[in-house]
């Protein structure tokens, strides 16, 4: 009878098993849970044997029924997960971007960006798709909303030390914004603005709608940059790309080092300069292609194979007028970069990239020694020391005087042993991996916050136009 018995049980685990392991391949494959009938069918069709999928003569396990039942089994397996791996966190960033889905409700939804403790790995985790009740989407709606879900997962508010979103004023004001109310509760929180969002504000304030309107080109109803060919080609070729890029992932870069960004953003700016002389690629290109003969008071332009016959003082306006747009929006352009993401900025985010120690080989035992003393300080005086917003005060998270002694130590260390210096993760990766975990805690500390939020820097709006599972 026992074993009669354990045999039932087997079968029925096996039965589970099967189905629950085309459940997830569904989920996987962004295949609708309604193909799943029609796919057992068609799978028997073909020949399959899906005798491991019964259970005795009636359960089957072949409804839609148990497929949403599976699904709903395995999402909160993995969210659990998630959430295991959230709590762990010595520091946990929140981005967060609002939406409204295809039934018009609003949607809030939410990542966590983590550390692992015991890798010193940086990840980001998708941890909700929150409903937002009501016609109210103000500041402390939002705020509560997050602080209520946060609350719900039993993820600790106190460790929260970044916010990244897109930089709209319901997010990032300064008197009453989402990012401020969690200052309140957590003093020592970096607010970053997206940077797409901030290179979408820079080309938007430099006079780009007014430029399409005097080009006659149609105003571009894209929300990032105004590539809107690009974009259509893309979205075209979306799952060709995907494949393409799935076999061909040599470049694939699984995070951004935040010592990176400001040389990126140099070099955006040096690019931006150079189209003032009228040498970057495109230029040179137009200028190439672009032919004009003049008779008398007409003139032939042609342009790969396309003629155009104007009066040539009308030309002449013309090509005055198209100097003037072009020095106009490039130093537009150029302004509008460099106030939102300015080259010496006081900013406590811009002294992370001293940690990524890349010139490291290249110092002189004097200049090692003073190096990067300047941004350490500026880091021990925002996070050395006890912050009090409205009443709510926040430990230092970090010793000052010992910082500074580590910063120190570290330097010769790093350069005498060569740990690799390309990445910032890497490099802690090392240290706190190896026998230097002990030696540099207060180090480690800000590299952990330094990887914490970079993917705030980079985080891109996500639409929430599908209320979809549970995190997975």
């Amino acid at each position: 009878m026992q074993s009669c018995a354990t045999y039932a049980l087997q079968q029925k685990s096996d039965s589970v098993i099967s189905a629950m392991q085309t459940t997830y391949w569904l989920a996987k494959e962004n295949i609708p849970s309604k193909k799943y009938e029609s796919l057992l069918e068609f799978l028997e069709f073909k020949g399959v044997d899906l005798n491991s999928m019964k259970v005795g003569s009636n359960a089957s396990n072949k409804s839609r029924a148990t497929v949403e039942e599976f699904q709903e089994c395995i999402s909160e397996v993995i969210e659990s997960n998630v959430l295991t791996e959230v709590r762990k966190s010595p520091f946990i960033s929140i981005l967060c971007d609002e939406s409204t889905d295809i039934s018009n409700e609003k949607k809030l939804i939410l990542y966590c960006r983590i550390i692992n403790p015991d890798t010193f790995i940086a990840s980001t985790h998708f941890v909700g798709n929150v409903t937002v009740e009501g016609s109210s989407c103000t500041a402390e709606v939002l705020f509560n909303y997050i602080i209520n879900f946060l609350s719900e997962k039993k993820i600790d508010i106190s460790k929260v030390i970044g916010f990244g979103s897109d930089g709209a004023y319901v997010m990032t004001g300064c008197k009453s914004g989402v990012a401020t109310r969690f200052r309140e509760k957590c003093p020592h929180l970096i607010s970053i603005h997206c940077m797409a969002h901030r290179l979408n504000l820079s080309n938007r304030e430099a006079e780009l709608k007014q430029i399409q309107k005097i080009l006659e080109s149609p105003e571009l109803k894209v929300k990032w940059l105004a590539f809107y060919d690009a974009l259509t080609a893309v979205f075209n070729s979306y799952g060709a790309l995907i494949n393409y890029f799935k076999k061909n992932n040599k470049t694939k870069k699984s995070d951004i080092d935040i010592a990176a960004v400001k040389p990126a953003i140099q070099n955006t700016l040096t690019c931006i300069k150079s189209a003032e002389s009228g040498q970057t690629y495109y230029q040179k290109s137009l200028k190439e292609n672009l032919k004009s003969t003049t008779v008398q008071d007409k003139t032939k332009v042609t342009f790969k194979n396309i003629e155009l016959v104007i009066h040539r003082s009308i030309v002449r306006k013309a090509t005055e007028d198209i100097a003037k747009i072009r020095t106009d929006f490039i130093s537009s352009l150029n302004n509008q970069m460099t106030a939102r993401f300015p080259v010496e900025s006081q900013n406590v985010a811009d002294s992370f990239d001293v940690l990524g120690l890349r010139n490291l080989s290249f110092l002189s035992s004097t200049e090692l020694e003073s190096h990067g003393i300047e941004k350490i300080d500026k880091l021990c005086a925002y996070f050395g020391t006890e912050k009090t917003v409205k009443g709510v005060s926040s430990p230092p998270i970090v010793e000052s005087t010992n910082v500074l002694v580590e910063w120190s130590l570290a330097k010769n260390i790093i350069k005498r042993e060569m740990y690799p210096r390309d990445r910032m993760h890497d490099l802690r990766k090392i240290m706190h991996t190896h026998h230097h975990k002990d030696t540099f805690p207060n180090l480690l500390k800000l590299a952990a916050i330094a990887l914490c939020p970079i993917k705030q820097l980079i985080v891109r709006e996500v639409s929430a136009n599908r209320t979809g599972p549970k995190p997975s």
